[in-house]
């Protein structure tokens, strides 16, 4: 609720929702700065479009392959931690979702890979 309403213009309410969560929810708030690592990668990866197979691969391999797998396993461990409090994962999971589509990004378009058969696997 408070996160609706101690803002005044559209553009505080992230930051005030970053701090609300710090206070409840430390980690959703730790999930969202995660997002944020996520969404820079995306970019990075939009910034790139038309550059040759070989300048995405290693790109991918030096930093987005690293950078997306320990934030899904901190995502992983967040979500643990949250549950076994019997905090909200809600906003955990959201970014376990935008995670799981930036990687799925990155392997199909900078590695020509599916991400179906890649994410089916264990």
């Amino acid at each position: 609720m408070l996160t609706h309403v101690l803002w005044d213009s559209p553009a505080q309410r992230p930051t005030v929702e970053r701090e609300v969560l710090h206070l409840v929810n430390p980690d959703a708030k730790e999930a969202l700065d995660l997002a944020d690592t996520i969404e820079e990668l995306e970019a990075q990866l939009d910034a790139m479009a038309g550059q040759s197979r070989e300048a995405l691969s290693e790109w991918v391999i030096k930093k987005a392959h690293n950078q997306l797998a320990m934030a899904g396993k901190r995502l992983e461990k967040l979500r643990e931690d949250a549950a076994r409090a019997g905090r909200s994962t809600a906003a955990i999971d959201r970014v376990t979702g935008r995670q799981r589509a930036v990687r799925a990004r990155v392997l199909t378009e900078a590695l020509g890979m599916d991400a179906n058969i890649v994410q089916a696997q264990p």
